[in-house]
């Protein structure tokens, strides 16, 4: 029998060889139609060669290949001879099998194993472990800005886009990743349970991704997962072979669709877990040391050996103790319990998100904290996973050190997501512990648990009632200290106090809409204030009533008191926990006031969306201003009507809507579950008076103040056109809400641009027709500045200059170039012009008035005749208005600008002898070189033909609107600084004028213009630039009165730029990756951490002792030099030798950017090393580092070099 089922084996595998190949898909799909046909014919011999032999059929048993038979009949090392097996085939067959052979279904049903056995040795070769585990719910995130993948909308039905939104973590950014067969998987949408799928079966790049329901298997709905490096992967459609690629720069919005292999960042996706984790059981139970992966001699340990709750997780050397050993206990779930030998507590997550510690914890009955998925990885290792939004386990930073802290985090792949489980005896079981327990109720007879009432409270030493319960200095940042201090009635000593369920309250600070928490464990805690952390007991507070009638305030956290340290009652006692003392510092009484919102949300102008859908906002139902008019949710279309104020006044939140100014209020002053909530001109009732409340996971609930048992709720569906409704407050997801905020004029990030929408608002304020647009520049702040200050033309002339008799001292560069009045302008004077944010008044802010409308000006000949009464221009009125009309050019800036060029009584630029027996006239002075601007003048007019006065006028015109207006620098600002990403020819390179005060005289000017003619009122568009790592605040002035002798050492002006080589070489472990070249910003401006000894380049170095440098894997950031070493060889990945095709040359670049600041033109034919290939992609073009001959180092797009 053994005998036969070796030869079957032989043939199984010999079958499984020919018929279907052990290669990856690419290599399948490559093989030709001749080889399908000879391995058709092939298989078909093998089979007939079975079915030749009358008996040799096979019993049902024999189906089955029993390895252990298989290595005995084949020992290691021994590979029987095939001759031997065909000649002995015929009498094993004769002499083993039965008599009743089985039928050609039972060789198909073999050949059907033999296929599924190839199918999942083929999904093996194809992606091995680097697949995404079959029937997980996943994220998907775009490398380009992090944004997520999801659904348009949160839309259920087919055909709806796929597009990417800010990460709002619902269930439409959600997807299922289900393994659908050899190497294909379909994405299924978590919310509308469709497919992602390629409209149309496109094979054209570019066609889009759509959602539908579940086809049938068709190819349009199968992706292959590959990974791509770094975390990232590609998603590839069966269908053509095209990549999921993001059709856009990775903004809000940007639709998903299919196109040909890049290599760019907009086809790379991070896909990470989220959701409840997919488990089962993959080890035995028992009990386990776990160790780092990569360092197996540090464990998963219990700081210390402590057994009280929340003690710490922490990575320590492995020593044999029992706070290094686990039992791993299985639910029969898919989840596991990892307990501690030593405590019997349970390993367990503190609070939610990113970052979250890991302590110990009694068993708290099952809640997802304390349940964990383990995971074979993808190098054989083990991933643990909480089973609270699939977060990993962690080991801080990837570190292994004694004492590096242990932590959840998302998927990163990293090592410090990497353990090793090793079993180990069965220890003894641990004593009891010794820690305290939590009493359930009160010991003593004289005192009883009681209910509070929910409301806003004074909390008071009921020994010294005049002393109340404060907070710091009514500090609301998290951790603000917990005291004593004589009661003023100021908000910092009133709080909300909050029924949290289970015999529990939350203690809410109404000036901070934080909750009262304890900070740490064991008596003498300290207590502070903390954002609501999601429900944890150190949050949570319970309520005793003793004989006195004077209450004991006992925290879940181990039964703890509040505590007034030593029983003092002076300001400033310390109020920390402790166990029962029965002093008089744990005695309180509680005096109710009238109910208070905490202040939660700082005022404002904000949109407001359920946390279930961020796409769809609160609006006024087309944008009515009626009494009781209908107030729903919409999407999101950035209206007025749509955007809504918040105040805070007196206790509670008013909230108005932006486009009338009417409050959101409850219909009819019913304050009753069912009422509609409206708006209605403000009348100061209760019924118009809001309590803002966090719920703990982003989200808050909107209360009426009057009570707050009810809450704002979607009725129906969260879609567009729901109204809103009071309802019972049961914190689901139609009452819960996030605020963005935003402004009444402009719709803008405020954390990345501070101080834009705020000065815009006032704007609008004051001028309610002014409309306003923002310019993404996209350009770094710093980097654009120093553009401006590096620059020079072709001829060597710099961009910005000052007029030396107005602008001195510090407004002047360090050895300056100077002509006439003229100075080179210094980095922070050019910092000063170039921030938007200085002139955001309503004077300045005509720098960014859209000068590509006539009518919209409101100009009449009267007007205009007005203007250049007394001026050179007297006159030619109406040909001025003529020109503009034609050109459809706002009249202000052109008479602006030709003040600005002529002054009011005109130059010789306008009356030139041409020598011909002909006046020739250049108003706009073009050509006009400083030092012989008549000679310069009177050529190019001569060369347009501009032999009258309306020519020149006419002609001047028409080029201003050509060469600036329609090359996309349409306003002042613009025309000074060539900053819009739309204009041609790259930044800084196309500007009207070198004078830096340029734009804001002209501002002025036409300011003047339209207030004397009455039409400040009229609808003025402005467009306002932005730049990415804007300072927090708008770039000082500099000084006059300094006397300036080159030093400007204030300055962030680069002394140096282009990549060269540099290595971290801090003594800790790791440097910080800035946004910007200082560390005010503190952990708000750290991009990741650097790991010592991590090789990048240096791209700049500015003289405030920051380098700009960039990763190996493309991020851009500032580090500070003292931790930079620059005494290393060249990072040099490639060493290919390289010459220039470009027939026009090329610009060496400072980074990866045609955008970015030109080092040096290189001539066709040039050559270099290539130091750095294939690593850094951008604006469609792939970027080298290339160091040519003369010695030029810098950034070069690829195209345009060949190997030589």
């Amino acid at each position: 029998m053994k005998k036969l089922i070796s030869i079957i084996c032989v043939i199984l595998v010999l079958a499984i060889e020919i018929c279907i190949p052990l290669n990856s898909y690419a290599q399948s799909e490559n093989i030709n139609t001749q080889n399908s046909i000879e391995e058709k014919d092939e298989k078909e011999q093998i089979e007939n060669n079975i079915l030749e032999s009358e008996d040799n059929s096979i019993t049902e048993d024999a189906n089955i290949i029993n390895e252990d038979d298989l290595n005995e009949e084949t020992p290691e090392g021994k590979v029987e001879d095939e001759d031997e097996v065909d000649n002995n085939d015929d009498t094993a067959v004769e002499e083993n099998l039965e008599e009743d052979s089985r039928s050609t279904d039972n060789n198909l049903e073999i050949e059907e194993k033999q296929e599924e056995t190839n199918l999942i040795q083929t999904k093996m070769n194809i992606f091995g472990e680097e697949t995404i585990l079959d029937g997980t719910t996943n994220r998907i995130s775009t490398k380009l800005t992090g944004r997520v993948v999801g659904t348009d909308g949160g839309k259920l039905e087919n055909g709806a886009n796929i597009n990417l939104w800010d990460d709002a973590g619902v269930s439409q950014q959600r997807f299922i990743f289900e393994y659908y067969e050899e190497g294909y998987y379909k994405i299924v949408n978590e919310k509308s349970g469709k497919l992602l799928d390629v409209v149309g079966s496109g094979r054209t790049s570019g066609t889009l991704v759509d959602q539908w329901e579940d086809n049938g298997g068709s190819d349009n709905q199968k992706w292959i997962i590959q990974d791509a490096g770094n975390g990232y992967y590609n998603i590839i459609s069966k269908l053509s072979g095209m990549y999921l690629t993001v059709n856009g720069n990775g903004a809000n919005c940007d639709l998903l669709c299919v196109a040909d292999s890049t290599g760019g960042d907009n086809q790379k996706f991070k896909i990470v877990e989220k959701g409840t984790p997919k488990g089962e059981k993959t080890v035995e139970e028992g009990t386990y040391k776990i160790v780092l992966a990569n360092t197996p001699t540090q464990s998963l340990t219990v700081d210390g050996g402590k057994t009280e709750n929340g003690a710490n997780v922490h990575i320590w050397k492995y020593a044999n103790t029992k706070q290094q050993q686990f039992k791993l206990e299985y639910d029969g779930n898919g989840y596991y319990a990892i307990i501690p030998v030593h405590s019997g507590k349970r390993v367990d997550v503190v609070g939610t998100g990113n970052e979250a510690n890991v302590d110990q914890w009694e068993d708290n009955g099952g809640n997802d904290n304390q349940k964990w998925v383990i995971r074979k990885s993808k190098q054989g290792n083990y991933n643990i996973i909480s089973k609270r939004d699939s977060l990993y386990l962690d080991a801080y930073q990837s570190g292994s050190a004694n004492g590096t802290n242990i932590e959840v985090y998302e998927q990163s792949g990293g090592k410090g997501q990497e353990f090793k489980l090793e079993k180990i005896d069965e220890p003894e079981e641990p004593t009891t512990p010794d820690t305290p327990e939590v009493p359930s109720t009160p010991t003593e007879p004289d005192e009883q648990e009681v209910q509070v009432e929910e409301g806003t409270y004074k909390i008071v030493l009921a020994n010294a009632p005049t002393q109340s319960l404060t907070v710091d200095g009514g500090k609301r940042d998290n951790g603000a200290n917990v005291h004593i201090w004589e009661y003023k009635n100021t908000p910092q000593q009133q709080f909300n106090i909050v029924d949290a369920g289970g015999g529990y309250y939350e203690i809410i600070p109404v000036h901070s809409g934080k909750r009262i928490d304890v900070a740490g464990t064991g008596s003498g805690s300290n207590v502070d204030q903390w954002e609501n952390n999601g429900g944890n007991d150190n949050q949570k507070w319970k309520f005793v009533k003793n004989s006195s009638g004077n209450y004991h305030i006992i925290s879940q956290r181990l039964g703890l008191y509040l505590d007034a340290c030593y029983s003092s009652s002076a300001n400033g006692t310390n109020i920390e926990v402790y166990e029962k003392s029965g002093g008089a510092g744990q005695e309180f009484k509680l005096e109710k006031i009238d109910n208070k919102s905490e202040k939660t949300i700082e005022e404002g102008t904000y949109q407001i969306s359920p946390k279930a859908n961020t796409n769809l906002v609160v609006e006024a139902s087309a944008s009515n201003t009626d009494n009781n008019g209908r107030i729903q949710i919409w999407e999101n279309l950035n209206m007025k009507a749509q955007k809504l104020k918040l105040e805070y006044v007196d206790g509670y939140y008013k909230i108005s809507l932006a486009h009338c100014d009417k409050a959101l209020t409850v219909k009819d002053g019913k304050i009753e579950s069912g009422s509609e909530v409206v708006q209605y001109d403000w009348n100061n009732e209760s019924s118009q008076k809001w309590i803002i409340r966090a719920n703990g996971d982003g989200s808050v609930g909107i209360l009426p103040s009057e009570n707050t048992n009810l809450t704002i709720d979607i009725l129906g569906a969260i879609d567009n056109g729901s109204i809103l409704e009071l309802y019972n407050n049961e914190s689901n997801n139609k009452q819960k809400f996030v605020f963005k905020k935003t402004g009444i004029g402009v719709n803008i990030d405020t954390s990345k641009y501070p101080g834009i929408s705020e000065a815009i608002d006032k704007l609008v304020e004051q001028h309610p027709n002014w409309q306003f647009e923002i310019l993404y520049t996209g350009i770094d702040f710093n980097t654009a500045v120093q553009g401006e200050y590096q620059y020079r033309d072709s001829n060597g002339q710099p961009a910005n200059l000052v007029d030396t008799s107005v602008y001195k001292g510090d407004w002047i560069a360090p050895n300056p170039i100077v002509s006439g009045n003229w100075a080179l302008a210094s980095y922070d004077g050019i910092a000063y012009f170039m921030d938007p944010r200085n002139f955001l008044n309503d004077t300045d802010v005509f720098q960014f008035l859209d000068l590509s409308n006539y009518s919209d000006s409101g100009a009449t000949l009267e007007s205009i005749t007005s203007m250049v009464s007394g001026t050179f221009l007297e006159g030619y009125a109406s040909d001025v208005m003529a020109a503009c009309q034609e050109t459809n050019t706002n009249p202000y800036f052109i008479l602006s600008r030709l003040i600005q060029e002529q002054g009011n009584n005109g130059s010789a630029t306008i009356n030139m002898d041409g020598g011909d027996g002909k006046l020739y006239y250049n108003p706009f002075n073009y050509s006009a070189s400083v030092g012989d601007e008549v000679n310069t003048a009177l050529a190019r007019a001569k060369q347009e033909g501009w032999d009258t006065m309306q020519k020149g006028l006419a002609g001047g015109i028409r080029i201003l609107r050509k060469n600036y207006i329609d090359a996309n620098q349409n306003t002042l600002y613009l025309n000074k600084f060539d900053v819009n990403p739309a204009s041609p020819g790259g930044f800084y390179s196309h500007q009207y004028m070198q004078n830096l005060s340029a734009a804001y005289t002209e501002a002025r000017r036409v300011k003047e213009y339209y207030a004397s003619t009455g039409a400040l009122d009229n609808t003025i568009k402005f467009i306002v630039p932005v730049f990415e790592n804007m300072p927090s605040e708008a770039s000082p002035k500099p000084s006059n009165s300094s006397s300036n002798t080159g030093s400007n050492t204030g300055s962030s002006v680069s002394s140096k730029i282009g990549p060269i080589s540099v290595q971290i070489a801090t003594e800790s472990m790791s440097l910080a990756l800035r946004s910007e070249p200082s560390t005010q910003g503190g952990n708000d401006t750290v991009i990741k951490r650097l790991d010592k000894g991590t090789n990048l380049f240096s791209i700049a170095r500015l003289d405030n002792g920051w380098d700009k440098v960039i990763t190996l894997d493309g991020i851009i950031g500032y580090c500070s030099r003292e931790y930079l070493n620059e005494n290393i060889s060249d990072i040099n990945t490639c060493g290919e030798r390289v010459r220039v095709t470009s027939s026009n040359g090329i610009n060496l670049r400072a980074e990866p950017s045609k955008n970015s600041t030109k080092i040096a033109g290189e001539q066709y034919g040039a050559t270099g090393t290539r130091l750095v290939k294939g690593i850094y992609y951008a604006e469609e073009h792939s970027w080298d580092i290339v160091r040519f001959d003369n010695g030029d180092i810098g950034f070069v797009a690829s195209d345009y070099l060949e190997v030589i």
